[in-house]
């Protein structure tokens, strides 16, 4: 099971197509 947190940086850099933290 992934962390929530984890999820929402995975959308994030999916979609804006920006790199994590």
């Amino acid at each position: 099971m992934v962390s929530w947190e984890f999820t929402l940086d995975w959308v994030a850099c999916l979609t804006s197509a920006s790199p994590p933290k």
